[in-house]
C-alpha cells in the first residue's frame, strides 16, 4: 500500500493508487487477511460491492481531490462507504454495519457524518464530467448513437411539478375513486 491505511492521517502523504482502493475495499467487504487475487477476480469483485471499477472510485477521488470537493477529514473509505452505499441502497444498521467491514460495525452518526458529504461532492461532478452539450462533437464514422435516455435527445429538467402521492396531498380538488365497498 503507498501510504493509505483505514481512516489515518497518512493517507494525505502520498497519492494514491488502484492498490489502495483494492485493499480498503478488501476490509469493507471481509476479506482483509488475503492477499490481492488475479486482477479480474479482484475488479469483478470490487464492481459487485461498490458498483464501479476500481480504477473508476480512483478517478472519482482524484477529481474531488482536484476540484477542491474533498471535506476535511476526508480518506478514501468514507468514498467507499458512500460507492456501497449508493450501489444497494441499505437501511443505515445495514450500512453502518457493512462499513465496518472486517473490523467492527462503524457507529451510525459517524457512517452519516461521512458518508452524505461525498454523496453530494459526487453529485457536484456532474457539471465537470457530464458535458451534455458537447456530445455531438468529434463523432466516429457512422456513430449516430448521441444519448440513450429513454429515447429523448433532450435535456430533461429535474424540477418541476411534485406528483402526489396520497390522497391528502393532491392538488386543487382532484379525488381519488373511493375504495370502500359502500354502494
Amino acid at each position: 500500500m503507498s501510504g493509505y491505511s483505514r481512516g489515518t492521517k497518512r493517507q494525505k502523504e502520498a497519492e494514491p493508487d488502484v492498490t489502495d482502493f483494492y485493499l480498503l475495499g478488501k476490509e469493507i467487504e471481509n476479506r482483509s487477511g488475503s492477499s490481492i487475487g488475479a486482477p479480474g477476480i479482484e475488479d469483478r469483485r470490487f464492481r459487485e460491492y461498490f458498483g464501479c471499477a476500481a480504477t473508476v472510485a480512483l478517478i472519482a477521488w482524484n477529481l474531488l481531490s482536484e476540484h477542491g470537493l474533498l471535506s476535511g477529514g476526508a480518506v478514501i473509505i468514507h468514498l467507499l462507504w458512500a460507492l456501497h452505499f449508493m450501489k444497494v441502497y441499505p437501511k443505515q444498521d445495514a450500512g453502518s454495519a457493512a462499513a465496518g467491514g472486517s473490523s467492527r460495525a462503524i457507529d451510525v452518526k459517524t457512517w452519516k457524518k461521512y458518508l452524505w458529504p461525498f454523496i453530494n461532492a459526487l453529485a457536484d461532478l456532474k457539471d465537470i464530467v457530464i458535458d451534455f452539450a458537447a456530445r455531438k462533437l468529434n463523432l466516429l464514422y457512422n456513430n449516430d448513437c448521441l444519448l440513450s435516455v429513454d429515447g429523448t435527445d433532450f435535456r430533461v429538467p429535474q424540477a418541476g411539478y411534485k406528483f402526489a402521492s396520497t390522497r391528502e396531498s393532491l392538488p386543487c380538488d382532484m379525488k381519488l375513486p373511493s375504495t370502500s365497498s359502500k354502494e
